[in-house]
């Protein structure tokens, strides 16, 4: 709370010049008093306007203002247009996602002293951190009061417990669930806040667990490890938010931000969120918006990337935001290894040893054989009893789990299993410890295997069995898993941030109940594990730097990574900022980091691309810009945390054609100083449509201060030109206006793709019975399937006939092979109040992807015409555009547009598209998309253009060709803010900028929607403009969701 309010003084710590909130001073306590009051009156209100009793299941009140309450779909609508409600929000369903990573990030440094930059050493002494996960295993010697090990005997720093803690201990079997390492736990799930999955409590133990030597009971090997937590030291609560059922890893929104609001109550300097979805938008997400007030109170908080690579913008939510730090996986420098040796049989020569990974004792030589030869390739179902004798069988991955493929194959028989890679996953192997003895191999050793098992007969090898080792040549590798970007939901916000020990960590797990006959420890990989390795790094620090802000230290951590090191999951190639952020983690300089970058609750309010904000504006330890059109900069706000006067120099590393200035190229900080910094970019040389990536780095005059660097990546703007042609014949040409923000030498229209035809399909759809859930079944919508090839350039999905009122489209890349749509999955929605949606990706990942369609408002069967397309790498040669060279830039130019393809008939559509340079060689100056409706021969061609607002692999804004005036009924996602008319007649005018990533508009009140874009690098094509009417509602279904009410925040 900033103040405004009479007689209520400001409590949020950046009014009041502190780093944290005090939820117990005076002023706190008055607030709460306040909300509550607030909150109550509204329940009042709300039962008044309802006919019924309402009890919420949770008041939130520190890091988010609202409630979570239980309504019907007609109430949920109701409540939407009640005065004071600023949104309602259906419940969503979130997923979750140490011995060698604390030193590999460099924490014994801060353990021992020797780079706390003349600080005494910590082991986070002092802080708390919060962990919001699947509960914790309270009597595993991880979170033990007396360190097995080391010995160390914590003090609980508050001087109390908290949750379920005594004075008031839950009824668990065994030692009292809580001391003075573990000073809390919590259950928001109905459950009792023991771990009843192991997730928790590996990310716990990871980040801050005590020294412990661990022995591993693999189900065919025991192994025997020291471990030790990021910040061994440091306090745990636990705050148990997702459970088992009604599947392993559920997370539901009311419970999670009870959660996140709990623990900004209770104070705590670091959260770990090991939990996430996919990419939404970090302004209205509930989690995402609880965080922002969490770090407003002075908290931390890593979170996952997520689990959806190596594909390209596959970061999930709440990762998305720039107000949290986004840790992605790569490896350290231990390794389970273990290989497939000794091949012998079939024709020729055997193949030479197979490296790879699996916790298993060896097994052989015995007979190797191919399951692909027993039907099932993937091996996604037990065999029968009998199938095999002892073989060692060879399985495809996909599709079903790792572990469980050795499952279903030792069903059948097996005495061995051998898991091939997929292409997708190439090099990026997992150490799992398996039912049987197994080896995990890369995708190229798998080819080369299966083929020589069709080969010949007599077959026979070895599985080594597994050995640890220590390889500094082994880490630093990104994990194939770690999702990548761009931000699918904010392009211009650089994701992931970090990245840091993610593959084959291993910590404690749960026990079935305490107290265990011995403690659990298991290996797990996922972004889950890399995420608590960032989250007891900065417990460290805040402990050696208790003044600096969350966005302080997260500019440290990020500003001091390591770059130079960080590969690809092959292991080859140099990881770009998409893969690893600023870079890997690096506690031996973060620390001792010379420079900060601070960040504002406002700014971040401010930066909303719904609301017409800039998020290239804040000032964040990364430079991205998703519409880069001839130039564009950033300012960043540096600040010295040095006590003696540093003079800072500029060094400048970039890809190809891209240009980087930055203003002042040198300066010098006193201490305590800050100083605006403008960097710039000029990406006229760079195709349009292709990430470009550099580097700005600080060298300070002082040698022993580290270097602060920052990533850039840059999208060569703009929006691509379509261009629509009706046409009755296979042959002609058609010329359309353009202009570009560059100089045309010499116009070059080489890089051609296409034409191909595209595809209508026609269905006859029922309205959705329940259509805020488009996945929950398949009523109310249809959906159609199509291939990508590897190298396409444009896959384009839209609803183009219908005489329903609202039509919403959804696409996905499928991946676990269903060939279904599944809301993970998803890459794109056009979900506006509107009929005729579209999605469209530039340079989509190869693979399927499902187009799903959802009858949102239309009674009755409605015909639904579908149109899609993938137009891909190739020229067919039968289109050529061609334009007049030497044209000053920004001055008009005419483009012909020709073409002669036989196969066309009428009432066919084609694609094709175009890369325009200035000179051959060049694709600086736009992207030219071509649509051809072949209509009824001899129709006089026609051609109009529109700038599609195409982003690659993005959440789409609503299209700027809508079909204007438009009133819809029924429910719908509304924002109603306090005086603002809640009635369907209400008038009023909004203009907004169609921005990617916008979403539905807010329905409350008629408004006018003026978009405007750009066409190719540079002209604003005409603006178009259209008012829509709607009803306030909110995102319910007809069953009794759990729902949130976010309220008026001050």
């Amino acid at each position: 709370y900033r103040g405004g309010i009479a007689r209520l003084a400001a409590t949020n710590p950046a009014a009041l010049g502190t780093v944290k909130l005090d939820t117990e001073s005076p002023a706190s306590r008055a607030y709460l008093a306040y909300l509550d009051q607030e909150q109550q009156t509204l329940l009042s209100t709300m039962a008044q306007a309802l006919g019924r009793p309402i009890t919420p299941l949770y008041q939130y009140k520190y890091a988010y203002n609202g409630l979570a309450v239980t309504l019907t779909a007609k109430e949920a609508e109701q409540v939407a247009a009640l005065p004071g409600v600023r949104q309602v929000q259906q419940e969503v369903t979130r997923t979750i996602e140490t011995d060698a990573g604390p030193a590999w990030i460099g924490a014994s440094t801060l353990w021992d002293g020797t780079a706390t930059g003349g600080q005494p050493g910590t082991r986070g002494e002092g802080i708390v951190v919060g962990v919001i996960d699947t509960g914790i295993n309270s009597d595993h010697p991880s979170f033990a009061d007396v360190g097995p090990v080391d010995g160390y005997n914590h003090t609980n720093p508050r001087g109390q417990f908290y949750g379920v803690c005594p004075p008031t201990p839950i009824p668990i079997i065994g030692n009292p669930p809580c001391n003075d390492k573990l000073i809390g736990m919590y259950d928001f799930t109905g459950t009792l806040p023991e771990d009843d999955n192991g997730h928790g409590s590996h990310t716990a133990s990871t980040a801050a667990g005590n020294v412990v030597n661990a022995t591993i009971n693999a189900p065919t090997i025991t192994l025997v490890r020291q471990l030790s937590g990021v910040a061994p030291h440091a306090n745990i609560i636990a705050y148990k938010a997702c459970t088992t059922t009604p599947a392993i890893g559920t997370c539901v929104s009311p419970s999670l931000v009870a959660a996140i609001d709990q623990a900004t109550a209770d104070g705590v300097d670091v959260i770990n969120y090991s939990i996430g979805g996919g990419s939404t938008d970090p302004w209205t997400d509930a989690d995402g918006q609880a965080f922002l007030g969490a770090r407003d109170a002075g908290v931390f908080v890593a979170t996952s990337a997520g689990n959806s690579g190596p594909g390209s913008e596959t970061i999930g939510s709440p990762a998305d935001a720039p107000w949290l730090l986004s840790v992605g996986a790569s490896t350290h420098n231990r390794s389970f290894r273990n290989a497939l040796i000794n091949m012998t049989g079939g024709t020729g020569s055997p193949p030479s040893d197979m490296a790879g990974l699996g916790v298993t004792t060896g097994y052989g030589p015995a007979s190797i054989v191919y399951a692909g030869d027993y039907g099932d390739p993937l091996c996604s179902t037990a065999f029968p009893a009998g199938t095999w004798s002892g073989e060692i069988v060879v399985c495809d991955r996909g599709v079903s789990g790792r572990v469980l493929k050795g499952e279903n194959v030792k069903a059948g028989g097996a005495g061995g299993f051998v898991l091939a890679n997929d292409a997708a996953n190439g090099d990026s192997l997992v150490a799992d410890a398996h039912v049987l003895p197994a080896v995990h191999i890369s995708y190229d050793d798998g080819v080369l295997l299966k083929a020589w098992l069709a080969s010949g007969s007599g077959h026979q090898a070895t599985i080594a069995g597994t050995t640890t080792t220590l390889n500094a040549a082994d880490g630093d590798i990104m994990a194939g898993f770690s999702s990548r970007g761009a931000n699918p939901s904010v392009p211009s916000i650089l994701k992931p941030d970090i990245v840091a020990p993610g593959v084959d960590i291993l910590a404690a797990i749960n026990s079935t109940l305490p107290p265990a006959s011995s403690p659990e420890y298991g290996v797990l990989s996922g972004t889950s594990m890399s995420s608590p390795h960032a989250a007891g790094a900065a417990a460290l620090l805040r402990a050696l730097h208790p003044e600096w802000s969350p966005a302080e230290l997260q500019s440290a951590m990020m500003m001091t990574s390591l770059t130079a090191s960080v590969r690809k999951e092959d292991g080859l190639r140099a990881a770009d900022p998409f893969d690893r952020g600023a870079g890997r983690l690096d506690l031996t300089q973060a620390a001792r980091a010379g420079l900060v970058l601070d960040e504002s609750r406002a700014d971040y309010e401010a930066a909303n691309p719904a609301d017409g904000g800039d998020p290239t504006t804040l000032n964040l330890a990364s430079l991205a810009h998703g519409d880069c059109i001839g130039s564009c900069s950033w300012t960043r706000v540096f600040s010295s945390t040095l006590s003696s006067s540093v003079t800072w120099t500029v060094v400048i590393s970039a890809s190809d054609n891209l240009g980087l200035t930055v203003s002042p190229s040198s300066f010098t900080l006193a201490p305590g100083a800050s100083r605006p910094v403008v960097i710039t970019a000029t990406v006229g040389g760079l195709p349009v449509g292709q990430w470009a990536f550099g580097e700005v780095t600080l060298r300070s005059s002082n040698s022993t201060i580290p270097d602060a660097h920052l990533p850039v990546a840059v999208l060569p703007g703009g929006t691509p030109y379509m261009v629509t042609i009706d046409t009755g014949s296979d042959l002609g040409s058609t010329t359309v206006p353009y202009s570009s923000t560059l100089a045309i030498e010499d116009f070059s229209a080489t890089n051609r793709y296409g034409l191909i035809r595209g595809q209508h399909t026609t269905r006859l759809v029922n309205q959705d019975p329940t259509p805020l859930e488009p996945y929950d079944s398949d009523e109310g919508t249809f959906f159609v399937t199509v291939t990508v090839p590897s190298g396409a350039k444009f896959l384009h999905a839209a609803i183009v006939e219908t005489l329903a009122q609202d039509l919403d489209l959804y696409v996905g890349r499928d991946q676990d092979g269903d060939k279904a749509p599944d809301a993970s999955e998803q890459v794109c929605d056009s979900a506006t109040s509107a009929a005729l949606e579209r999605c469209q990706l530039s340079s989509p990942a190869a693979g399927t992807y499902w187009i799903r369609v959802q009858n949102w408002l239309g009674p009755g069967p409605m015909n639904v015409k579908l149109e899609t397309a993938v137009i891909p790498g190739t020229d067919f040669n039968n289109m050529t555009i061609t334009g007049p060279d030497n044209v000053p830039a920004t001055q008009p130019f005419d483009i012909t547009i020709a073409w002669n393809e036989p196969a066309m008939t009428a009432g066919e559509v084609w694609f094709g598209m175009a890369e325009l340079g200035s000179l051959p060689g060049r694709t600086d100056v736009g992207v030219l998309l071509v649509k051809i409706n072949r209509l009824p021969d001899n129709t006089t061609p026609t051609a109009t253009a529109t700038a599609t607002a195409a982003e690659p692999t993005v959440t789409q804004p609503p299209s700027t060709t809508e079909t204007p005036t438009r009133t819809v009924t029924g429910t719908r996602t509304a924002t109603a803010t306090i005086g603002a008319s809640q009635t369907p007649t209400a008038t009023g005018t909004r203009t907004a900028t169609a921005t990617q990533g916008a979403g539905t508009p807010i329905p409350t009140a008629t408004r006018t929607r003026t978009a405007t874009a750009t066409q190719g690098a540079g002209t604003p094509i005409p603006t178009v403009t259209g008012t829509r009417t709607a009803v306030p509602s909110a995102s319910v279904t007809a069953t009794l969701p759990r729902l949130f009410l976010p309220l008026t925040n001050r």
